[in-house]
């Protein structure tokens, strides 16, 4: 039985996992804007609370770059967690042995052993929500590269465009991260769920800012497709709810791009808690992974 944590540019998700079951969730928001000390605060509390003694170990999933090795956030363009040392901060206060690494990378292992990509050998993968995360799996490991492969919402798709977080412009993130939804959804909403709703009751500019969701997200699914030749590709995140209301421009998008056939774009299965499962997975990752 393990702890998966699963922070956020919105929301930390903490859980107790054994193999692919919840035992017990918790869910606060982020707040990044309150600076280092109250996420960490929060990661802490989160933790904690679903924390007992039958724990073996714990593992975290943080948007952005981290050192798998160390345990450490090497940058976090959504969070105030640049060069924090979390692993240490957290077997601290829980007293077990705690694995780190990008929170879109846990997520695909997740959905590449218990959800959607299960059965494939070779899953890729996009998380969508404040940020733009990415993973690969390939044979039920995570694939890291040097140290932080497929980050893929910081991928470029247009060279003189929209400013990103991370401080390049034309990012994937800067076209279907949640700033990207909101420019492209105008008056018609405030958050992402609101465009949603609004998109359900059949609002034009909720649906026509879907639309061009879609096609900004086929534009970067069709490049990764390239690289990699995946199985299967799958999205997760909040904004993936929408599912419905951008997947036909996706794919007709990913169509009007493709070089080969393209692999199935679906859904992810585990929802919410895929980053959590992933995260409480990452020790059986440990030949990869040392031991803080």
């Amino acid at each position: 039985m393990n702890i998966g944590i699963d922070v956020g540019g919105t929301f930390i998700r903490a859980g107790r996992i054994e193999k692919n079951k919840v035992l017990a969730r918790v869910k606060v928001r982020t707040e990044p804007e309150k600076g280092r000390d109250a996420v960490i605060s929060r990661i802490l509390s989160a933790a904690s609370e679903v924390f007992t003694k039958a724990c073996g170990s714990a593992g975290i999933g943080i948007a952005g770059p981290v050192d798998f090795r160390k345990g450490i956030v090497a940058r976090t363009p959504n969070l105030p967690l640049d060069d924090t040392d979390i692993s240490r901060i957290l077997r601290k206060e829980l007293g077990i042995p705690v694995y780190a690494d990008n929170d879109a990378n846990c997520c695909v292992l997740a959905e590449a052993i218990y959800g959607a990509g299960k059965g494939h050998d070779k899953v890729a993968g996009l998380t969508l929500g404040t940020g733009i995360g990415g993973g690969l799996v390939a044979g039920k490991r995570i694939y890291h590269g040097r140290m932080n492969a497929c980050e893929f919402g910081h991928m470029s798709i247009n060279l003189d465009g929209r400013a990103c977080g991370c401080g390049n412009t034309g990012c994937l993130e800067a076209y279907v991260g949640k700033k990207g939804l909101m420019t492209m959804a105008g008056s018609a909403a405030k958050e992402p769920l609101g465009v949603y709703k609004a998109a359900a009751k059949g609002d034009r500019k909720a649906l026509k800012a879907f639309s061009r969701y879609g096609r900004y997200l086929g534009t970067g699914i069709d490049s990764i497709i390239k690289c990699f030749d995946p199985d299967i590709f799958v999205l997760q995140g909040g904004i993936s709810g929408a599912y419905r209301f951008f997947s036909s421009s996706m794919r007709k998008e990913i169509r009007r791009r493709e070089l080969f056939r393209s692999c199935p774009v679906v859904k992810g299965k585990l929802g919410g808690d895929a980053g959590i499962i992933g995260a409480a997975g990452l020790p059986l990752q440990c030949s990869d992974i040392r031991k803080i």
